[in-house]
């Protein structure tokens, strides 16, 4: 049961499952990467450049104007991050989505929820002098921030000179942060998949997990409980060259690796939690790695599902 969103190419089109009528909510052309917000009654979708959303239940488009690169859905209730050049913009329903209800200055996409949705991790960078041939010295944080709290209450995990620190996943009983480090904030060495690495959840001493991936969602599945996380490991930028399947255990730092060195894995979809009294079903991509971002960088869907 549930509902389905998805793109053709006259336009945005809903289901319900298993067997309703499709219906068109919107007529156009170019159109992707269709994301319900939390209660289903919304979808987020781009058209071009453009963000735009409407309701399940029909009616006009609205536009929120041109956005690079992309907007996230909180995890627990019908708001919506706006990436833009000053911070992220939250906008909601209360005002027809004309105008951000607030700015969360100097954060930017990817960020990741605490299990409650009460917080936000995102990494941005500061400038730090001169680097190596004279180009800008930055440095590369990890930052946290209470929703409840002015931005002036943002607490830095980590700082790096000259490696940018992106934020992947809020993990186990929100006791620690899984982030990659991106070295000189190189954009070819990102193409090719960075390292895993974990830090207390109130910050300290980072630790590798064991594994690198590319930085791309659907290369990495956490489990419901958030201490198992399931990751398609390797290096290289091409999806079906050297990449193998992996649990990574968060409580024991164990990687078992599932698949061989021959045949490339991709798109690990969940970890199955059993426990003496029940199962947890498989989840394709947790909130903490930011299923609902709309056009995330390397990211692109043509469908979404919302129970």
């Amino acid at each position: 049961m549930g509902t389905i969103a998805f793109i053709q190419r006259d336009g945005l089109w809903i289901r319900s499952l298993p067997a309703g009528k499709p219906a068109r909510l919107v007529a156009a052309t170019t159109l992707e990467s269709p994301r319900f917000s939390p209660s289903g009654h919304w979808v987020a979708y781009f058209q071009g450049d453009n963000l735009r959303l409407v309701s399940r239940a029909g009616g006009k488009e609205v536009s929120l104007g041109k956005v690079d690169p992309g907007a996230q859905w909180f995890p627990n209730r019908d708001e919506l991050l706006v990436d833009r050049s000053d911070g992220l913009h939250v906008f909601t329903p209360a005002n027809v989505w004309s105008k951000p209800s607030r700015l969360i200055q100097h954060a930017g996409l990817p960020i990741v929820f605490s299990p409650q949705g009460r917080e936000i991790v995102y990494g941005d960078t500061v400038d730090n002098g001169r680097g190596p041939g004279e180009g800008p010295g930055r440095t590369g944080r990890l930052c946290r921030l209470s929703l409840d709290q002015p931005e002036s209450e943002t607490k830095v995990l980590l700082s790096r000179h000259f490696s940018g620190l992106i934020p992947c996943a809020w993990s186990g009983n929100g006791n620690q942060i899984l982030f990659w480090e991106d070295p000189d904030f190189s954009a070819s060495v990102m193409a090719d998949g960075l390292e895993l690495f974990r830090i207390p959840a109130d910050g300290g001493t980072p630790q590798s997990v064991g594994v690198a991936t590319l930085v791309h969602s659907d290369m990495l599945s956490l489990s419901p409980d958030r201490t198992q996380l399931a990751v398609s490991a390797g290096g290289g930028r091409y999806e079906w060259q050297e990449k193998r399947i992996a649990v990574v255990n968060l409580n024991t730092s164990v990687v078992s690796h599932l698949t061989d060195s021959h045949t490339a894995a991709v798109f690990p979809a969940g970890v199955r939690v059993e426990t003496a009294s029940h199962s947890l079903p498989p989840r394709v991509l947790a909130p903490a790695l930011a299923s609902e971002a709309v056009r995330r960088p390397g990211v692109s869907s043509k469908s979404a599902v919302s129970g």
